[in-house]
């Protein structure tokens, strides 16, 4: 079995590339994207410009010596967004819904991964 460093340095890399696509996706499909969503095309792109940002900062924290307060912080806003993604979703009918109760199952996924890493990984911190 991997170490919980080699788990948790790997959940933040492809964490990171899928925050770079879904920002990407966001930007470049902002106008079909709003009208299903409910929210102006500025404001979906500026959100996907933000996303690709964090992709950055979760990488580098991927590539940093230290794991485990990068993973535990990263699997904590990663579980606060799905919670915000899913409650969006729910408020949100069509294709949009979907799109975005897809999107919190994804990033729900990275937080188990994340957290799972970081909790095994606490016996050595504390130990």
């Amino acid at each position: 079995m991997p170490s919980p460093r080699a788990v948790a340095r790997s959940a933040l890399r492809w964490d990171a590339a899928y925050c770079a696509t879904a920002g990407s996706a966001a930007v470049a499909f902002a106008g079909p994207l709003a009208s299903h969503l409910a929210v102006p095309v500025w404001l979906l792109a500026l959100s996907g410009f933000g996303v690709i940002a964090w992709a950055g900062i979760v990488w580098g924290m991927a590539r940093a010596d230290g794991w485990w307060g990068p993973t535990a912080l990263v699997a904590g806003i990663n579980l606060a967004a799905a919670v915000a993604l899913a409650v969006w979703a729910s408020a949100t009918s069509g294709p949009g819904g979907a799109v975005l109760g897809l999107a919190a199952v994804q990033v729900l996924g990275f937080a188990a991964v994340q957290g799972a890493a970081a909790l095994r990984g606490w016996a050595d911190r504390v130990g």
